[in-house]
């Protein structure tokens, strides 16, 4: 069997479909000539997943108001998130 007939036999019969990591997997291979590290195959299946996107958007979304502490150094209007450059307070030193 040819290696075109393996890897047409594993898609077609063998590749489970139910999560995106083997044909992302399969997509990067093929595409960087057969020879990925595992970090940037792990990159290439996240860059891929829906839910864990939507995850860290959930994820940011409750920590802004928390970390900020209440500073005001950022602040979020629906989807974006920005700095605030305003200061909160200021000091100021007297010569002598």
């Amino acid at each position: 069997m040819t290696s075109y007939e393996q890897l047409a036999d594993f898609v077609d019969n063998r590749m489970r479909m139910s999560h995106v990591y083997q044909p992302v997997m399969l997509m990067t291979l093929l595409r960087e000539g057969g020879k990925r590290s595992t970090e940037e195959l792990a990159k290439a299946i996240l860059a891929h997943d829906e839910s864990q996107v939507e995850f860290y958007e959930n994820v940011t979304k409750n920590m802004v108001g928390a970390s900020s502490g209440g500073t005001g150094s950022s602040r979020r209007r629906t989807t974006v998130i920005t700095l605030s450059a305003t200061m909160t307070s200021t000091t100021s030193r007297s010569s002598t």
